[in-house]
């Protein structure tokens, strides 16, 4: 099932497109998401059990919960300005967000069995 049912904005839509291939292509499961906050939301995904490791913004900004925080874009005013600066980022930095997303995947957090 696809992850873009989350998506609210085009940018995110188009974030989530790109997230989910890099992930399946890698041997990187997404398993669940939600959304949270208002209208527009902010898109909440697991790597692992209820972990929350993944979150896109409403703009399509990907945060990634790695231990070092990693946020493709960093965070800075391009992306207000032009809508498919994020995009294109998440295209130039797609090793960079593998790595991030490996780090979550191999982690111990979130393993144990309820």
């Amino acid at each position: 099932m696809s992850l873009r049912r989350f998506a609210q904005t085009d940018e995110q839509e188009e974030t989530l497109g790109l997230l989910e291939k890099l992930a399946t292509e890698n041997g990187i499961n997404l398993r669940f998401g939600t959304s949270i906050g208002r209208s527009p939301q902010s898109i909440v995904l697991d790597i692992k059990f209820q972990g929350g490791e993944v979150v896109i913004s409403r703009n399509g900004a990907l945060s990634i919960c790695d231990g070092l925080g990693s946020t493709f874009p960093p965070s800075d005013k391009h992306y207000e300005e032009d809508e498919s600066y994020v995009a294109e980022y998440i295209l130039d930095h797609q090793p960079k967000i593998l790595a991030a997303l490996n780090r979550v995947k191999e982690s111990k957090r979130n393993t144990k069995k309820l």
